[in-house]
């Protein structure tokens, strides 16, 4: 498995500080424009879909069975740094599989490479205050 880097991807979930409690598997889930040249390289991967949504992104996903070494300007990044919203490249592997009849390539996670943090889509501001007004009285919750 020979790695290779794919560049301007944008990171969407990420479970690089504690595997998936599901895969058990390190994992981030990366978006980037459909079309792109990152889209057509990676385009046979089994988890690479086009987004529902229509807007014109490719959803893949990246897994490691090992933590996942992250590195911004040349130096190395705690992987909790890596958040929803930012902007990397990673270094990975093709992989085709076969399993009970189905085949597959997936995407192996050798490194992450944090070009720019993004907008932290979903992320509160300051987690001290609640959204919803005072945290003891439940009934200003939405649900």
């Amino acid at each position: 498995m020979a790695s290779k880097i794919y560049s301007n991807l944008e990171v969407l979930f990420t479970n690089l500080v504690k595997p998936n409690e599901m895969s058990e598997k390190y994992e981030l889930t990366l978006i980037c424009q459909e079309g792109s040249e990152t889209a057509r390289a990676l385009a046979k991967v089994a988890t690479c879909k086009p987004e529902k949504d229509g807007e014109g992104v490719v959803r893949i996903k990246a897994k490691s069975n090992n933590p996942v070494t992250c590195w911004h300007k040349g130096k190395q990044l705690d992987a909790r740094e890596i958040k929803r919203g930012d902007t990397v490249s990673i270094q990975a592997s093709l992989a085709d599989w076969e399993y009970k009849g189905r085949k597959g390539t997936s995407l192996w996670l050798n490194a992450v490479n944090l070009l720019e943090h993004g907008a932290n889509i979903g992320a509160q501001k300051d987690p001290s205050v609640c959204p919803f007004g005072e945290e003891e009285n439940a009934d200003n919750f939405p649900f």
